[in-house]
């Protein structure tokens, strides 16, 4: 339960929709978020939280109110992030939560992807038992391209798609 609720806990992703009005911006997401147990500032709409000893990471791929985006700082904070599981958490399986997909993963005719892919293969092609779930695309669960099954550069991707579009 969080503190300032009855509500269990409820971790989401920064996405293009959660800052889309000029005239509110990022408040009405960072007070959500932070009630439900995240941890993020109107700078800073990314973090992670460790669960039952596993971690779990929460991006945001409309960073700096771009579509799609991942900022350098962003990229660095996911290596540390990485690394220190690695490191402290004898490398178990960690889990990275994005709005946007990694190009060349699920939905391959879905063409709206984050824009620096060879900034997160550089991160993410270091790391062992990383799993990364996008959604943005609303496409059906169900769909025989929903699941990524990794490769050299890029981890085990799932479609966390719209499950109202599930048949």
């Amino acid at each position: 339960k969080t503190a300032n609720s009855n509500l269990p806990e409820l971790y989401m992703v920064h996405g293009n929709t959660d800052d889309n009005d000029s005239t509110v911006g990022l408040a009405p997401f960072v007070d959500f978020v932070n009630r439900h147990g995240g941890d993020v500032t109107e700078d800073k709409t990314y973090y992670s939280k460790t669960l039952g000893g596993y971690k779990f990471i929460f991006l945001s791929t409309s960073e700096g109110r771009t579509d799609r985006n991942v900022t350098a700082a962003q990229l660095q904070w996911l290596d540390e992030e990485l690394a220190d599981n690695e490191k402290n958490n004898n490398g178990k399986p960690v889990f990275v939560f994005m709005q946007y997909k990694m190009e060349g993963t699920v939905l391959s005719a879905v063409s709206e992807y984050i824009t620096d892919m060879d900034g997160m293969i550089s991160v993410l092609k270091k790391y062992n038992n990383v799993y990364a779930f996008s959604g943005n695309h609303m496409a059906d669960i169900a769909s025989y391209q929903s699941v990524f099954g990794g490769d050299t550069n890029l981890p085990v991707t799932i479609n966390a798609g719209a499950t109202s579009r599930t048949r």
